[in-house]
């Protein structure tokens, strides 16, 4: 770890420390434009696995959680039966 030359800690090889490897691209970058897809063209624009998908960001915060949603569609259902599993 080194300090930068305005005092970021940044690691030896030029990243600032707690930033993303690729944060425009990735899973970063996939939650961003799926975001921007909701806020522009609302929920019912996006099919039930990506909506679970989107529910499930916040408690798997580094990995693709596509497959998961998928998978949990597959096997109760539908995106209602998901959730009553669940909730």
């Amino acid at each position: 770890m080194v300090s930068s030359e305005n005092g970021e800690k940044q690691s030896s090889f030029g990243r600032r420390e707690g930033s993303a490897p690729f944060s425009s691209t990735g899973p970063a970058g996939h939650r961003q434009r799926m975001r921007a897809r909701v806020l522009s063209a609302g929920a019912a624009s996006l099919a039930d696995y990506e909506l679970l998908e989107m529910l499930l960001f916040p408690g798997v915060p580094r990995r693709d959680t596509k497959p998961l949603a998928k998978a949990l569609i597959n096997r109760f259902g539908s995106l209602a039966a998901v959730l009553e599993a669940f909730c």
